[in-house]
């Protein structure tokens, strides 16, 4: 896990290298959902199927770079959805208390990817 300035979003998780990087700048409460929220992409790369992960890095692609089908946007969605609910997991376990915060943090991130890419710096 490294801590880098402007990213370009909150966090991110790769799949190829298993490494997390996250905006240093981020607010103590954004930093804790970043890196639960990202964990939680790191661990479900255990529940996901070798075969399927082809299929999903090509929806991820396609949605940074804005041209992604409804249904790779459903599936991008759906591992979102995934992640955060593996974090509160990941938080539980530690005994780290949620608040208000995760929810406003998990919503605010599924509203970008609701919304579609078109944020330049993606």
């Amino acid at each position: 896990m490294t801590w880098k300035p402007d990213i370009g979003c909150d966090g991110l998780y790769d799949p190829i290298s298993h490494q997390v990087e996250i905006d240093n700048e981020l607010d103590n409460d954004e930093e804790i959902a970043t890196i639960l929220h990202e964990l939680g992409h790191a661990m479900d790369e255990y529940r996901v199927e070798r075969l399927d992960q082809p299929r999903r890095m090509k929806a991820y692609t396609a949605w940074y770079d804005g041209k992604d089908t409804k249904l790779q946007r459903k599936l991008v969605i759906e591992e979102e959805i995934i992640a955060w609910k593996i974090g509160r997991l990941i938080a539980k376990q530690l005994k780290i208390p949620l608040g208000k915060w995760y929810d406003y943090n998990q919503k605010a991130g599924l509203a970008v990817y609701r919304a579609g890419n078109k944020n330049e710096n993606y």
